[in-house]
């Protein structure tokens, strides 16, 4: 497992935050892990600091800027188009599904509703980001 892999975790909700955080942390204790309650934070990390994580994890529904928002201002950036983007969300409407692939998300996850169930979510997304597939540069 990479010792230098970089998460960036953007959710308004303090609760999920905190959960999928405690999660990730459990199956990768040395993760860089840097969290935002704001999409519009996020951006200005990303662009104007030039803080490159290997992996975005975002909510949906954020205040202000939402998370499709957020995804298209990624993709729409030179240096970020390339950074895989989860969207983690309560929703499971196919409309909401579809408007995240829409605009290039990496994939969709529903928010689970037990705790426990984090730490499943947490394992299989270090597991196939950080283990199995080949990131870019």
């Amino acid at each position: 497992m990479r010792s230098d892999f970089k998460i960036l975790l953007v959710d308004d909700d303090p609760i999920d935050q905190l959960f999928i955080k405690k999660a990730l942390l459990k199956v990768i204790p040395n993760v860089d892990l840097v969290c935002s309650l704001r999409s519009e934070k996020a951006i200005q990390l990303l662009e104007e600091r030039e803080y490159l994580p290997d992996l975005i994890i975002t909510d949906l529904n954020m205040p202000g800027e939402s998370g499709i928002e957020f995804l298209k201002r990624i993709r729409d950036n030179v240096k970020l188009h390339n950074i895989p983007v989860i969207m983690m969300s309560t929703s499971a409407a196919q409309s909401d599904v579809n408007a995240a692939y829409l605009s290039r998300v990496s994939t969709y996850i529903q928010k689970p509703f037990d705790i426990k169930s984090y730490d499943h979510i947490a394992k299989v997304i270090v597991d196939y980001w950080c283990n199995i597939a080949l990131l870019p540069s």
